[in-house]
């Protein structure tokens, strides 16, 4: 999907499907209640699915049943056959209500950034006098320099806004704060 795509109109089907960890292989199709996502400037959005017990819950509802691990699968909300939204599950929980457990389980994900607060940065750069967009870029590479399997690319651009940044590696900065800071800064 493009992101510069823009479908806009009314939605005939949503259809919720859980992925391999790189978000594009297809492992089973869920039968939900309810879907929510959101998109957050400048923040990583999140998205939730309620799968409700009579539709079997987990265990009868997809072939995968107690093996959805977070972390390990993903998500994808589809709107009449396009992709609108995709991340790695973060949790599956059964929420408790007055001693038991709730009639559904709840299925939680984040957008594909969500990663970037599980990296630590592994290599030490001093950035001076450069532009915030080249600094930017720089940390995102080398977050994603280990492993990317959602393919998180960061064109070349520039912000107008120059600055001196010093990322030591001993530090263990998540590359999500260093981001996160930088893009508050300029």
């Amino acid at each position: 999907m493009n992101p510069n795509d823009v479908t806009l109109g009314c939605a005939d089907e949503y259809t919720v499907i859980i992925t391999a960890r790189d978000l594009t292989t297809y492992a089973a199709e869920i039968r939900w209640s309810s879907i929510s996502w959101s998109r957050v400037l400048d923040e990583v959005s999140t998205a939730s699915i309620t799968v409700p017990d009579t539709f079997g819950g987990l265990r009868c509802n997809i072939e995968m049943g107690d093996t959805l691990v977070p972390w390990r699968f993903g998500i994808r909300i589809e709107r009449n056959g396009s992709e609108v939204w995709s991340g790695p599950i973060t949790s599956v929980t059964r929420p408790t209500r007055e001693g038991a457990g709730a009639d559904y389980v709840e299925i939680t994900a984040s957008d594909s950034m969500v990663w970037m607060s599980k990296r630590v940065t592994t290599a030490s750069q001093l950035y001076t006098d450069r532009d915030g967009g080249a600094v930017f870029k720089g940390v995102l590479d080398d977050g994603t320099s280990a492993d990317n399997p959602f393919n998180l690319q960061c064109p070349d651009f520039l912000c107008g806004y120059m600055m001196t940044r010093e990322i030591l590696a001993l530090d263990f900065e998540y590359t999500l704060d260093i981001l996160t800071e930088l893009a508050n800064s300029a």
